[in-house]
């Protein structure tokens, strides 16, 4: 008797022990649901108050998801209550049966909605960027080795319509803001600093700082998205190292144009605006286009055009562009001709005398052809080669120093041929090697080289 008494007191402490325990799970479950309640609504009212405009329709859609789901917890909570008072009753008798096996996962799911909709637009900044370094053998420079380009590129949209975008960019010891526009846009919500601005069908109108839509180098500028480490002689001479400006331009893409129109501060002279734009035909996109430094585009020809003005409206400068893009396979043709008419005579002075000497009209053109052969289905590693033509034809036999306008140096037609390689170490960091060689042909200026090797390694965030 004194056994059986024992075991009772045992299996009666045991059974108190039990149902203590389920009463303070029911409670949890309870608090729980009632935080994912208020959660639910904070964020609802979060997303309405800071986050983008939304419709009338999308938040009654909401509400209604929302009411739906507290309909659900205030059963489940009833239940709760229930269980709790029949839990009371039964202290001191065989615990009662644990909570619906569903309950769990049901608020388990519940809470991973709410975590989708608060922290999936808690930041819509998007960063990204790049740097590169430059090591170099030529017979103009001392050092070897230079760190070039950090650049910081910022995006943030506002909504579906509005979006800023900006490019920091250190470079030689100085900082400035390479790129950065307020956009509005349609259809394409993608608002690239630089590079292949019309891969997306869209709409934009821009207010900023940009690089111009000219020819086809435009969309090289960026480190990462050229292909070997040099700029051709377009770039280099005739677009002073490439177009950007401050102003306002507007461009899109359709199933086969591409379009742009801006209008900048002067690119040539002091004061003054420039009006230009582009215009490109291509037959079809291709969404499966894997070439990394081509386009969606099979073949793409562009006409472009600028013009200079000074202040009273006077046309000082007209340039012209062609290019033509082929994109097929494990080849990328790219061909560019330039050809820029000046009105407007450029002057030194000379230091002795201290008087103004006429150095002429700046007319001048150039062209230059690019091919790039993805190579990794022979080798086996991320490699591709290029070559590159190209050639510089002024018009006018001196230019001045940058920093010395008693200075001026004597100019020649110029040619030169690149040839390199290119190898892709990760997603992230690429190297490029490129020898190239003026064929004796050249300038008189002081930094010119005739011949060199240029290795780039650039590193992607």
């Amino acid at each position: 008797m004194v056994g059986c008494k024992k075991s009772g007191n045992i299996m009666g402490t045991h059974g108190e022990e039990v149902v203590q325990r389920q009463l303070v799970d029911a409670c949890a479950r309870i608090a729980q649901v009632i935080f994912a309640a208020l959660v639910l609504l904070s964020a609802l009212m979060c997303r309405v108050v800071y986050a983008d405009p939304v419709t009338s329709e999308e938040i009654l859609r909401e509400l209604r998801q929302m009411r739906e789901r507290i309909n659900q917890l205030e059963k489940v909570v009833e239940s709760q209550q229930e269980e709790i008072s029949e839990l009371k009753e039964a202290q001191g008798s065989a615990p009662s049966d644990p909570a619906p096996e569903g309950l769990e996962t049901r608020l388990e799911s519940f809470k991973d909605e709410l975590l989708d909709i608060v922290a999936g637009e808690q930041s819509p900044l998007e960063i990204s960027g790049f740097f590169d370094v430059t090591a170099q053998y030529t017979n103009e420079r001392d050092n070897p080795f230079e760190f070039g380009v950090l650049e910081l590129d910022l995006e943030y949209p506002f909504n579906e319509h509005y979006s800023i975008s900006a490019a920091l960019v250190w470079d030689d010891g100085t900082s400035d803001v390479g790129f950065g526009v307020v956009d509005y846009h349609w259809f394409d919500d993608n608002v690239p600093a630089r590079g292949r601005i019309f891969d997306e069908p869209g709409f934009h109108i821009q207010a900023g700082r940009f690089d111009l839509p000219f020819g086809v180098d435009y969309q090289y500028f960026a480190s990462p998205d050229r292909p070997n480490v040099s700029a051709p002689l377009t770039t280099e001479r005739i677009q002073a190292g490439g177009y950007g400006s401050d102003g306002i331009r507007l461009y899109g893409s359709g199933k086969m144009f591409d379009y742009a129109l801006y209008v900048t501060d002067t690119l040539y002279w002091d004061d003054g605006v420039t009006v230009g734009g582009r215009l490109a035909f291509f037959p079809s996109r291709d969404p499966y286009q894997l070439h990394r430094f081509g386009s969606n585009r099979f073949i793409e020809v562009g006409a472009s055009y600028l013009q200079d003005m000074d202040r009273n409206g006077d046309v000082l400068d007209r340039v012209y562009g062609l290019d033509f893009t082929l994109d097929y396979g494990i080849f990328l043709f790219v061909a560019e001709w330039m050809l820029r008419e000046s009105d407007n005579e450029l002057w030194g002075r000379d230091a002795d005398l201290d008087i103004g000497i006429n150095l002429g009209e700046r007319d001048e053109s150039g062209f230059h052809i690019t091919l790039v052969t993805d190579i990794e289905g022979f080798v086996k590693r991320p490699m591709y080669v290029f070559t590159r033509f190209d050639s510089w034809d002024p018009d006018y036999n001196f230019v001045l120093d940058e920093e010395d306008d008693t200075a001026f140096y004597r100019v020649h037609n110029t040619r030169r041929l690149t040839v390199g390689l290119g190898y892709n170490l990760t997603e992230n960091i690429g190297l490029k090697i490129e020898y190239f060689d003026h064929l004796g042909t050249g300038t008189e200026e002081p930094d010119f080289n005739d011949r060199g090797v240029i290795a780039q390694l650039v590193a992607s965030f």
